[in-house]
């Protein structure tokens, strides 16, 4: 019968086979090269294993590495929009002072009259004060 063991040759003990008979040695050899190379397979797939969780990990550190830097960078960010804010604030301060300084030394009494005298001595020129009401009467 097929897959029989045949016990009548001088060889020792056999199996047939689909219509041979193969030593029963033969069949542990090839099963013994089945098991060291799914032995050895067994060992790859581990070690892959283990080098994927190490990839992991590293990824994971990298990840949390990127993070750190980024809320450095972030930091950074804000305290430089902090002291562009600070000095926008001074200097708009300090630019309003010199505005008004000016203005009021512009618009002072003594060169507004000089102004106004220099004007009616030539009269085709124009002044405009802003801020000053229009007279209608010229005598005024």
């Amino acid at each position: 019968g097929r897959g029989g063991y045949n016990n009548n040759r001088g060889g020792g003990a056999c199996k047939i086979i689909m219509g041979q008979t193969v030593p029963i040695i033969e069949q542990m050899a090839g099963m013994g090269d089945d098991t060291v190379r799914l032995k050895k397979f067994e060992k790859e797939i581990r070690l892959r294993s283990e080098e994927l969780i190490k990839t992991q990990r590293d990824l994971v550190s990298a990840q949390e590495e990127l993070l750190k830097i980024q809320r450095q960078l972030l930091d950074k960010r804000e305290e430089e929009i902090t002291a562009v804010q600070s000095t926008a604030q001074q200097e708009m301060k300090s630019f309003a002072a010199i505005l008004e300084k000016g203005c009021a030394s512009a618009l002072a009494p003594k060169k507004i009259q000089t102004a106004i005298a220099a004007a009616s001595e030539d009269r085709g020129c124009n002044i405009i004060i802003h801020g000053l009401e229009e007279l209608n009467d010229k005598s005024d």
